[in-house]
This record gives C-alpha cells, sequence and structure tokens, in this order.
C-alpha cells in the first residue's frame, strides 16, 4: 500500500467553518490511520521499534492539524504542552470553538436567525438548515419544547441587546460588559441608562476631541431658580448646577485649564515638548493626507471616523455631533453610520463610525476596537497585529511621529457582505 499522502481540500479553520473543518480533519486522520491520536490520549509503548513508529505518526497527526488550523488560530493555542500533542491541540481547539458561553451561542443562533432560503435550490436550503443545526447542537443549544419555560432568559435578553439603537453607544457597552444577562439584570441596567435616549456622548481625552449628539430640532427644557427642572434630559438632578452651583464652577475652571494648556502647547510650537507633540500627532488626522487603504490608530478616540460619505452603507442624519479640539476650533459631524473594511482574512468587518468630512486622513478607535476582544500584538520592532480571538484582523505599524497607522481597505457598498462584528 502506498502510504504517500496528498493534499486534501481541508479549508483553514475559521469562526464559521467549525463543523465541516472538524469532519474533515477527522475523516483525513482515519485514512491514514492518525485518528486514535486526536479521539484519546494514546499510551506509548514499551517496545524500542514499536515507540519509533508511534512517535512518527504522532508527530504526523500533529503536522496536520497545524497545517490546517492556521497561523491565527496556532498562534493563540501553541503551547509547550500542544505544539506536539495532537490530543492536547484537537481538545483546545474543540473547547474554543464549541464553547457554550452564552455569547458564543447568541452569535451562533444569531447565524441561524439570519439565515435565507436562496433562489430556489431546496437541497441547498436543507444542508444549511442541517449545517446551522449541528452548530446549534454544538454549542449546547437544544432545540426542543421546554417544560417549565417557553424562552430561554440568556438568548431573550441577547435578542433585546440587539434592538438597542447603535447610537446609543454607551448603553450598548454597559450591557455587553455584564454578560450573561438576565432580564431583571437588564431592566436596573436600562433604568440606569435611560437618560442615553435623548443624549449621546463621545468622549475623547487623549486626542483632545470631545462630541455631544443631541437630536436636531429639539429644545432642551431648562432649569431655572434654583429649582431642577424633571423634564430635563441633558442631566440628573444630581447634576443640576443650579442645585449644585458648585459643580459648575469646577467644571468651568476645569474647561478654562484644559483649553490654556491646548493654547499653550500649540503655540510653542515646540516638537520636542511633551505636550505639543501630542497635539501635533492628533491633528494630523485633520490636516496630513495619508496613503490610500491607510487610516490612523487612535487609542485616545472614543469613536471611529470616517470622512467620505459614500464609504458608509447605512446613514443616519437624526443626530447632529458638535467636535470641539483642544484648539477651540469646532467642526460638525453630520451623520453616522456602518462602514464594512475589509480585514487580512478577507473578511468584511462592521463599524459603526461618526462622518466627518474635514478629515483627510481616518481614524480608528483603538479603545472601541479594545472593548470588543481586539488586541494589539506586537510582530516587530515597530509592527504590530490587531488579533481577535486569535485571527488577525489589520496590521499596524509606527511611524517617525510616533503615531500608529494602519491598514484599513473600504468596502464601498458594503451591505449584505457577511461580515464580523467584534
Amino acid at each position: 500500500m502506498n502510504d504517500k499522502t496528498t493534499n486534501p481540500a481541508i479549508p483553514v479553520l475559521s469562526n464559521l467553518n467549525w463543523d465541516l473543518w472538524s469532519m474533515m480533519i477527522e475523516g483525513y486522520m482515519k485514512q491514514h490511520d492518525l485518528y486514535p491520536f486526536i479521539s484519546s490520549t494514546q499510551a506509548e509503548p514499551t517496545d524500542v521499534t514499536e515507540l519509533k513508529s508511534f512517535n512518527t505518526r504522532k508527530m504526523k497527526a500533529s503536522g496536520v492539524l497545524q497545517q490546517y488550523m492556521g497561523i491565527t488560530n496556532y498562534q493563540k493555542f501553541k503551547t509547550e504542552t500542544t505544539k506536539d500533542d495532537p490530543r492536547e491541540m484537537w481538545l483546545k481547539l474543540e473547547g474554543h470553538y464549541q464553547s457554550k458561553a452564552i455569547s458564543n451561542q447568541w452569535k451562533v443562533y444569531n447565524d441561524f436567525l439570519a439565515l435565507r432560503f436562496k433562489g430556489n435550490d431546496i437541497e441547498s436550503f436543507i444542508s444549511d438548515i442541517t449545517a446551522q443545526i449541528s452548530r446549534l447542537n454544538a454549542v449546547g443549544l437544544r432545540i426542543g419544547i421546554p417544560k417549565d419555560f417557553e424562552i430561554h432568559e440568556h438568548l431573550f435578553c441577547e435578542n433585546i441587546l440587539e434592538k438597542i439603537p447603535s447610537g446609543l453607544v454607551h448603553t450598548r457597552e454597559v450591557l455587553i460588559q455584564n454578560r450573561p444577562l438576565l432580564v431583571d439584570k437588564l431592566q436596573t441596567l436600562l433604568e440606569n441608562r435611560r437618560l442615553d435616549d435623548s443624549t449621546v456622548k463621545i468622549k475623547s481625552e487623549e486626542s483632545a476631541m470631545k462630541a455631544v449628539s443631541k437630536p436636531s430640532g429639539s429644545i432642551e427644557p431648562e432649569c431655572s431658580n434654583g429649582t431642577h427642572n424633571p423634564n430635563a434630559t441633558s442631566h440628573p438632578e444630581s447634576r443640576c448646577f443650579q442645585l449644585y452651583p458648585e459643580q459648575k464652577a469646577r467644571m468651568l475652571k476645569k474647561r478654562a485649564k484644559s483649553q490654556a494648556k491646548a493654547k499653550k502647547a500649540e503655540a510653542a510650537g515646540d516638537d520636542s515638548s511633551t505636550s505639543s507633540v501630542a497635539w501635533h500627532i492628533v491633528k494630523r488626522a485633520f490636516s496630513v493626507k495619508l496613503a490610500p487603504n491607510t487610516a490612523y490608530l487612535d487609542s485616545g478616540a472614543s469613536h471611529h471616523m470616517i470622512s467620505d460619505r459614500n464609504s458608509f452603507s447605512t446613514y443616519r442624519t437624526d443626530s447632529k455631533c458638535k467636535i470641539e479640539l483642544a484648539n477651540g476650533k469646532t467642526t460638525t459631524c453630520p451623520g453616522i453610520g456602518y462602514v464594512y473594511v475589509k480585514t487580512e482574512s478577507g473578511q468584511s468587518m462592521k463599524l459603526e463610525c461618526l462622518h466627518v468630512p474635514q478629515l483627510v486622513g481616518n481614524l480608528i478607535s483603538e479603545g472601541r476596537l479594545f472593548r470588543r476582544g481586539c488586541d494589539r500584538v506586537r510582530t516587530g520592532p515597530l509592527t504590530a497585529n490587531l488579533v481577535n480571538e486569535g485571527e488577525t484582523l489589520f496590521k499596524i505599524n509606527l511611524t517617525d511621529q510616533d503615531v500608529f497607522v494602519m491598514n484599513l481597505e473600504i468596502v464601498k457598498g458594503g451591505r449584505g457582505i457577511q461580515a464580523t462584528n467584534p
């Protein structure tokens, strides 16, 4: 028998193809008598000749996994224990891609809800349904009629979370931080964040930008004569300047100090000054044009900002944002919406972005990406990758001005493209 192996058509493992990938890997292992090395822990034989053959086959099994799991998975799961032990590596992969965490269950369940009948191909639809059911079962979601309840509470709360408008930035983030959600907890959190239904604050400290969004044309109820107006939506009673004038004094003093510091830094114009350099780098997004398919990566900006209106796949103008720079100048954000960008794997990712026409260099918030599970992983003296769940999303590098720039290819008209949303 010729034991020469050929390269099978096994795809690289990703977040979306575990069922297919694991089935093909298991089949390949069985064909080449390697399956026992991933299905159970094998005891080493005592005979020297048998031990040599055993180690060779074990290394082949390890090599198959390493070849087809892809570089991002290998970097994430490689340890001294797993790198040469196919059983340990298999358990790591299986545990990750069949995770029963509610956030992973919701992703799989949401994929099922998004499934649509394509054309008139019933056979393809049956295949898609079968694959989706298999994925649901793999992450611990059993399909049946429950005896003591009708709706899974965690999935119900995740569905409510999806209904929160994208404009309520902080409300969504507070809910995400408190996963797994229960109905009582969710209602309490929403009550605590109820002021966000009319005001969205987007803070930015290091980038010296700030924006406050209100519905256009709205008139804010005012407090007066030392009393708080219960209809006021811009602040709670505990922060009412009419009741607590000392708070206003502190705020004005802090604002004046901040503006004075910014003006001093700008006037100095000395790049050896820390504050001057910091402001010089930040304002590059407004003054220095970047190369195509690149963007500034800013750890201080709390929102992604895109200059080209045509980059947006969805767009809303019901909220107007006034962006104030540290030098006192202001610009207006005319709208907000979703922009699709291409990751290193070729998939598209959906980002909620402010539209800032005055930008000559798009600005991506590292803080927002970090909150959604993205990490910066150094790959060289001046280079790094932005990684999510072991998958490289974007490549970044440090410029001569000590500011991070990242690869960012925008997929125009990206609506309908299968997308990840870290």
